[in-house]
C-alpha cells in the first residue's frame, strides 16, 4: 500500500518503533544484503585509499593531485554513507547530507582539474580568447539553437555556474535536514505540501545547469589536454554523480507510481531508501576499479623522492580555494575587477569582428599604431587596469 501524501513515514521516533527486520527472524533477506555491501564498501575503500595513498606519496604536481585526490575521496565517502544508511535507516537523511555536500566538491574539483591541465586559469582564459576567432560552435541541448564562440566570457560563466552547484547542494542538504526534523520533508514524497518535492525541483536546477556547463566546457577543451585523457576522468565523476541522482529520482517516482509497494515492518521510505543505497555500495566497487585507471598516480613519481602524506592531505582538505573563486566570481569587490571583464568581452567581440572581416593573416606584423583608433584605445584601458 502506497503512503499516504498527508503521511510522512520518515520520522525517527516513528521508524525506531518498528521491529527491525534482523529480528523477525534468525537470518534474513535484509540481513544478507547487510553483510554483501558490507564486503563490497570494504573493497571499494581498500582501492580507493590505496590510490589515495600512493598519490600523497608522489605529491609531486599538487595543482593537479590536490583536485585528484578530492575526487578520489568520493567513493569512500559514497560507500560508507549508504552503508550505514542501510543499518541506521532512521537516520539515512543525515548521512545523505555528508553524500550531497561532497557531491558538489566532486564536480567542481574535475573542472579544476581540466583547468590545470590547460596551464591554469590565466592560461585558460588566454586559450578561449584564441578560440574566439575560431569557427562558432553549436551548443548542446536546449540550447543547440544556438552557436556561440568560445570566447573568455564563457569560461567565466562555466565556472559560475559550477560554483552556484558547489554551494547551493549543501544548501539544500541542510534544508532536507531541517525539514525533516520538522517532519515535513518526506522521501520520495511528491505532495506540493512535502519538502521533498521543492528540494528535489531545486537540486534539478542545479545540477543541470552544473552538468551543462562541464559537459560543454569538455568539449570544448578535451583537443587541448588530450595528453591527459580527460574522457575517461570525465565519464568517472559523471557516473557517480549524475547516475546517482537521477536513479534516486527514478526509485521514488517508482514508489510513487506503486510499482513498488511496501514490505512488512518497511515503510515506502524506508524501502526506496534501502534499494538507493545498495545500488549505490554496488556501484562504488566498479567507481574504485575505474578511478584507479583514470586517475593513476604513475604518471607523478620521480625516482627517489617521496612527499610526506601528511602534508599533502593537508593540501587536499584545505577548501580555502574554493572560498576564494566564489568570491572573486560572484562578489567583485571593485568596480575595476568589473571593467576589466567588459574590457575582456568587447575584445573578444573585436576578435570575432577582425577575423570574420580582413582575416588574422592581414594584420601579422602590424604594430600598436597600424591598429584601428578603437583596438588601440582598448588595449590602453587592459594595461591601465592590469596596473
Amino acid at each position: 500500500m502506497a503512503s499516504n501524501e498527508d503521511t510522512c513515514h520518515i520520522n525517527g521516533n516513528h521508524m525506531r518503533g518498528l521491529p527491525p527486520i534482523w529480528e523477525v527472524s534468525r537470518f534474513t533477506t535484509y540481513d544478507f544484503i547487510w553483510a554483501f555491501t558490507a564486503g563490497l564498501v570494504a573493497i571499494s575503500v581498500i582501492l580507493s585509499f590505496s590510490l589515495v595513498y600512493a598519490h600523497l606519496r608522489n605529491y609531486n604536481a599538487p595543482d593537479q593531485q590536490r583536485y585528484i585526490v578530492r575526487i578520489l575521496f568520493m567513493v569512500p565517502i559514497y560507500s560508507v554513507a549508504s552503508w550505514l544508511s542501510l543499518r541506521y535507516y532512521w537516520l539515512s537523511v543525515f548521512f545523505d547530507l555528508v553524500r550531497d555536500c561532497y557531491e558538489a566538491v566532486v564536480v567542481y574539483s574535475l573542472f579544476l582539474l581540466m583547468v590545470e591541465y590547460m596551464g591554469g586559469y590565466e592560461t585558460a582564459k588566454d586559450t578561449f580568447g584564441e578560440k574566439a576567432k575560431q569557427k562558432k560552435f553549436r551548443a548542446l541541448a536546449p540550447c543547440c539553437c544556438f552557436r556561440l564562440h568560445a570566447a573568455r566570457w564563457m569560461l567565466r560563466l562555466c565556472k559560475r555556474l559550477m560554483l552556484q552547484f558547489v554551494f547551493l547542494r549543501p544548501a539544500t542538504a541542510f534544508v532536507a535536514v531541517g525539514l525533516h526534523a520538522a517532519s515535513i520533508y518526506c522521501p520520495g514524497n511528491f505532495s506540493p505540501h512535502k519538502g521533498f518535492l521543492w528540494v528535489t525541483l531545486t537540486n534539478t536546477l542545479s545540477i543541470s545547469f552544473a552538468m551543462f556547463s562541464l559537459v560543454q566546457f569538455y568539449l570544448l577543451v578535451r583537443q587541448d589536454i588530450q595528453d591527459y585523457k580527460p574522457g575517461s576522468k570525465f565519464l568517472a565523476v559523471k557516473f557517480v554523480v549524475f547516475l546517482s541522482f537521477w536513479q534516486g529520482i527514478a526509485i521514488s517516482l517508482l514508489a510513487r507510481t506503486n510499482l513498488l509497494t511496501e514490505a512488512p515492518h518497511w515503510t515506502m521510505d524506508n524501502l526506496t531508501s534501502f534499494i538507493q543505497n545498495s545500488m549505490v555500495c554496488v556501484e562504488m566497487v566498479a567507481a574504485a576499479m575505474w578511478h584507479i585507471h583514470a586517475f593513476s598516480y604513475k604518471g607523478f613519481v620521480e625516482q627517489g623522492k617521496k612527499t610526506s602524506v601528511r602534508t599533502g592531505l593537508a593540501d587536499v582538505i584545505n577548501q580555502a580555494d574554493v572560498w576564494r573563486d566564489f568570491v572573486e566570481s560572484y562578489h567583485p569587490r571593485s568596480y575595476r575587477r568589473r571593467k576589466y571583464e567588459m574590457l575582456e568581452h568587447r575584445q573578444d567581440d573585436a576578435a570575432v569582428g577582425e577575423e570574420a572581416g580582413a582575416g588574422s593573416s592581414n594584420n601579422k606584423g602590424k604594430g600598436e599604431e597600424d591598429l584601428p583608433p578603437q583596438q588601440q584605445q582598448q588595449q590602453k584601458e587592459t594595461s591601465r587596469l592590469l596596473l
